[in-house]
Protein backbone atom coordinates (compact mmCIF):
# COMPACT_ATOMS: atom_id res chain seq x y z
CA UNK A 1 0.00 0.00 0.00
CA UNK A 2 0.70 3.39 -0.76
CA UNK A 3 2.17 6.03 1.87
CA UNK A 4 -0.31 8.43 0.99
CA UNK A 5 -3.21 5.69 0.93
CA UNK A 6 -2.15 4.38 4.28
CA UNK A 7 -1.68 8.19 5.75
CA UNK A 8 -5.97 8.57 4.28
CA UNK A 9 -6.81 5.42 5.99
CA UNK A 10 -5.34 6.60 9.13
CA UNK A 11 -6.83 9.98 8.68
CA UNK A 12 -10.94 8.21 8.18
CA UNK A 13 -9.95 6.36 11.47
CA UNK A 14 -9.58 9.34 13.36
CA UNK A 15 -12.56 11.00 11.58
CA UNK A 16 -14.72 8.19 13.18
CA UNK A 17 -13.08 8.46 16.49
CA UNK A 18 -13.66 12.22 16.70
CA UNK A 19 -17.55 11.36 15.99
CA UNK A 20 -17.11 8.75 18.89
CA UNK A 21 -16.39 11.48 20.80
CA UNK A 22 -19.14 13.76 19.86
CA UNK A 23 -21.87 11.62 18.68
CA UNK A 24 -25.44 12.16 20.14
CA UNK A 25 -26.07 8.64 20.44
CA UNK A 26 -22.84 7.71 22.83
CA UNK A 27 -22.59 11.07 24.68
CA UNK A 28 -25.29 12.53 27.28
CA UNK A 29 -25.44 15.34 26.11
CA UNK A 30 -22.76 16.53 29.12
CA UNK A 31 -19.84 18.60 28.16
CA UNK A 32 -17.11 18.99 30.06
CA UNK A 33 -15.26 21.87 30.81
CA UNK A 34 -12.14 23.58 32.71
CA UNK A 35 -12.03 27.51 32.38
CA UNK A 36 -13.23 26.59 29.46
CA UNK A 37 -10.87 24.26 27.84
CA UNK A 38 -12.76 21.11 27.00
CA UNK A 39 -11.16 17.94 25.38
CA UNK A 40 -10.19 17.91 22.03
CA UNK A 41 -9.36 21.42 22.15
CA UNK A 42 -6.00 23.07 20.17
CA UNK A 43 -3.32 24.83 22.05
CA UNK A 44 -4.30 28.30 20.62
CA UNK A 45 -7.88 27.65 22.37
CA UNK A 46 -6.35 27.07 25.50
CA UNK A 47 -3.77 29.55 25.78
CA UNK A 48 -7.00 32.01 24.72
CA UNK A 49 -9.18 30.83 27.36
CA UNK A 50 -6.34 30.16 30.03
CA UNK A 51 -5.26 34.15 29.04
CA UNK A 52 -8.87 35.46 29.42
CA UNK A 53 -8.80 33.63 32.80
CA UNK A 54 -5.47 35.56 33.89
CA UNK A 55 -3.65 32.75 33.75
CA UNK A 56 0.45 33.06 32.08
CA UNK A 57 2.58 29.97 30.51
CA UNK A 58 4.84 28.95 33.39
CA UNK A 59 6.53 25.97 31.48
CA UNK A 60 6.08 23.72 28.33
CA UNK A 61 7.11 20.15 27.52
CA UNK A 62 7.60 18.65 24.06
CA UNK A 63 7.42 15.37 22.32
CA UNK A 64 7.25 13.57 18.85
CA UNK A 65 4.32 14.78 16.70
CA UNK A 66 1.95 11.60 14.82
CA UNK A 67 4.28 11.34 11.89
CA UNK A 68 7.23 11.51 14.66
CA UNK A 69 5.75 8.53 16.56
CA UNK A 70 5.24 6.69 13.23
CA UNK A 71 9.14 7.21 12.26
CA UNK A 72 9.93 6.46 15.57
CA UNK A 73 8.90 3.07 15.03
CA UNK A 74 10.59 2.54 12.13
CA UNK A 75 13.84 3.72 13.67
CA UNK A 76 14.09 6.27 11.12
CA UNK A 77 14.76 9.10 13.73
CA UNK A 78 15.87 9.20 17.69
CA UNK A 79 13.25 9.19 19.93
CA UNK A 80 14.75 12.02 21.79
CA UNK A 81 15.31 14.18 19.35
CA UNK A 82 11.68 14.17 18.22
CA UNK A 83 9.74 17.33 19.54
CA UNK A 84 7.31 18.39 16.51
CA UNK A 85 4.83 18.22 19.06
CA UNK A 86 3.31 20.35 22.09
CA UNK A 87 3.47 17.42 25.14
CA UNK A 88 2.23 19.25 28.15
CA UNK A 89 2.07 23.05 29.12
CA UNK A 90 1.92 24.14 32.61
CA UNK A 91 0.42 27.43 33.05
CA UNK A 92 -0.24 29.56 36.51
CA UNK A 93 -2.02 32.20 37.92
CA UNK A 94 -0.65 33.46 41.56
CA UNK A 95 -0.45 29.83 43.19
CA UNK A 96 -2.93 28.33 41.39
CA UNK A 97 -1.68 25.83 39.06
CA UNK A 98 -2.86 24.24 35.46
CA UNK A 99 -1.91 21.62 33.33
CA UNK A 100 -2.56 20.80 30.14
CA UNK A 101 -1.50 17.49 28.66
CA UNK A 102 -1.79 16.74 24.73
CA UNK A 103 -1.64 13.82 22.59
CA UNK A 104 -0.55 14.10 19.49
CA UNK A 105 -3.06 13.00 16.80
CA UNK A 106 -2.76 12.68 13.22
CA UNK A 107 -3.93 16.43 12.45
CA UNK A 108 -2.35 17.46 15.42
CA UNK A 109 -1.85 18.25 19.37
CA UNK A 110 -5.71 17.91 21.47
CA UNK A 111 -6.05 18.48 24.81
CA UNK A 112 -6.65 14.90 26.15
CA UNK A 113 -6.35 15.71 30.51
CA UNK A 114 -6.45 18.47 32.52
CA UNK A 115 -5.11 19.34 36.09
CA UNK A 116 -6.22 21.99 38.39
CA UNK A 117 -4.60 22.67 41.45
CA UNK A 118 -6.06 25.47 42.96
CA UNK A 119 -4.65 27.45 46.02
CA UNK A 120 -7.37 26.50 48.35
CA UNK A 121 -6.92 25.28 52.08
CA UNK A 122 -8.84 22.26 53.20
CA UNK A 123 -10.84 24.52 55.15
CA UNK A 124 -12.18 25.41 51.60
CA UNK A 125 -12.81 22.37 50.46
CA UNK A 126 -16.51 21.84 51.31
CA UNK A 127 -17.18 24.88 48.91
CA UNK A 128 -14.99 23.49 46.41
CA UNK A 129 -16.76 20.14 46.24
CA UNK A 130 -20.39 21.98 46.54
CA UNK A 131 -18.94 24.23 43.48
CA UNK A 132 -17.73 21.23 41.72
CA UNK A 133 -21.34 19.19 42.09
CA UNK A 134 -23.32 22.39 40.37
CA UNK A 135 -20.99 22.45 37.79
CA UNK A 136 -20.57 18.70 36.51
CA UNK A 137 -23.73 17.01 38.49
CA UNK A 138 -25.68 16.70 35.54
CA UNK A 139 -23.46 14.51 33.90
CA UNK A 140 -23.16 10.31 35.57
CA UNK A 141 -21.37 9.40 38.37
CA UNK A 142 -19.54 6.17 38.22
CA UNK A 143 -16.14 4.90 40.29
CA UNK A 144 -15.86 8.02 42.18
CA UNK A 145 -15.86 10.76 39.30
CA UNK A 146 -18.61 12.18 37.07
CA UNK A 147 -18.46 10.58 33.00
CA UNK A 148 -19.88 11.78 29.99
CA UNK A 149 -21.80 8.49 28.55
CA UNK A 150 -22.15 5.07 30.00
CA UNK A 151 -20.17 2.40 30.99
CA UNK A 152 -20.27 -0.42 28.33
CA UNK A 153 -21.52 -4.00 29.29
CA UNK A 154 -19.38 -6.80 28.99
CA UNK A 155 -20.36 -9.80 28.33
CA UNK A 156 -21.23 -12.05 31.15
CA UNK A 157 -20.66 -10.06 34.54
CA UNK A 158 -18.76 -6.59 34.85
CA UNK A 159 -18.79 -3.17 32.90
CA UNK A 160 -16.21 -0.72 31.83
CA UNK A 161 -15.57 2.94 30.33
CA UNK A 162 -15.38 2.92 26.58
CA UNK A 163 -12.02 4.48 25.34
CA UNK A 164 -13.74 7.69 24.12
CA UNK A 165 -15.55 8.46 27.62
CA UNK A 166 -14.96 11.86 29.36
CA UNK A 167 -14.41 12.00 32.89
CA UNK A 168 -13.97 14.67 35.89
CA UNK A 169 -12.26 13.60 39.00
CA UNK A 170 -12.39 15.93 42.08
CA UNK A 171 -10.06 15.63 45.37
CA UNK A 172 -10.13 17.77 48.48
CA UNK A 173 -8.28 16.66 51.09
CA UNK A 174 -5.02 17.71 53.49
CA UNK A 175 -2.86 15.73 50.92
CA UNK A 176 -4.68 16.33 47.48
CA UNK A 177 -6.97 19.54 45.88
CA UNK A 178 -7.65 19.27 41.99
CA UNK A 179 -9.73 18.22 39.38
CA UNK A 180 -9.08 16.07 36.76
CA UNK A 181 -10.41 15.95 33.09
CA UNK A 182 -9.29 13.19 30.88
CA UNK A 183 -10.22 10.84 28.01
CA UNK A 184 -9.96 7.33 29.19
CA UNK A 185 -8.71 5.47 26.27
CA UNK A 186 -6.37 8.35 24.54
CA UNK A 187 -3.01 5.90 24.83
CA UNK A 188 -4.82 3.05 23.53
CA UNK A 189 -6.66 5.05 20.51
CA UNK A 190 -3.49 6.70 19.48
CA UNK A 191 -1.68 3.05 19.59
CA UNK A 192 -4.20 2.02 17.25
CA UNK A 193 -3.83 4.73 14.66
CA UNK A 194 -0.27 4.59 15.08
CA UNK A 195 -0.79 0.56 14.35
CA UNK A 196 -2.34 1.84 11.27
CA UNK A 197 0.23 3.92 10.34
CA UNK A 198 3.10 1.72 10.36
CA UNK A 199 1.50 -1.04 8.10
CA UNK A 200 1.53 -4.49 8.86
CA UNK A 201 4.55 -6.45 8.93
CA UNK A 202 6.89 -7.55 6.32
CA UNK A 203 8.28 -11.12 6.52
CA UNK A 204 10.49 -11.36 4.11
CA UNK A 205 12.72 -13.95 5.23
Amino acid sequence: MKEGDECMRVRAFYGVVLALLTGPAFAQNVTFDIFGIQIGDTPAVVTDALTAKGFAKYREQRGPSFDEQVAIRREKIDAFTAKGALKEIIYTRDADKISIMFTAWPDGEKVTQVFYRPNITPEDCPSFKDAAEQKYGKAIKYAGAWIDRPVEKKKGFGERKSDETISVMVKCSLGDRLIDMGLFGAPTMLNRMLDKADGEAIHDF
